[in-house]
């Protein structure tokens, strides 16, 4: 037991000695809190960076799909119009037909 008490006067002793011993353990404390604070910092950012690779992911599916309905589009396009040149050329030949009997 002399042992310990021995080593708690020894302990008080040299905190009464050392005034930078309060600002040691402050420098630590700053030291954890700005680890913490950077560890946060940290996470929120990468909690970013995932929805941006999220949203990303969206725009370019959404990209590829409108690419896709273009192409259909495209070629309902063309159906409407070769439907429209088959309608005037009949058209045209009925019209023709009644004005040269």
């Amino acid at each position: 037991a002399g042992t310990v008490l021995d080593n708690v006067e020894e302990l008080v002793e040299e905190h009464n000695l050392d005034p930078l011993l309060s600002q040691k353990s402050n420098v630590g404390e700053t030291t954890q809190n700005l680890s913490e604070a950077k560890k946060n910092e940290l996470k929120h950012l990468m909690g970013l960076l995932e929805k941006a690779e999220e949203q990303k992911r969206k725009i370019k599916a959404r990209l590829e799909l409108l690419k896709k309905e273009k192409q259909d589009f495209s070629g309902a396009a063309n159906l409407v119009h070769e439907l429209r040149t088959r309608i005037l050329n009949y058209e045209t030949g009925c019209h023709n037909r009644h004005v040269n009997p």
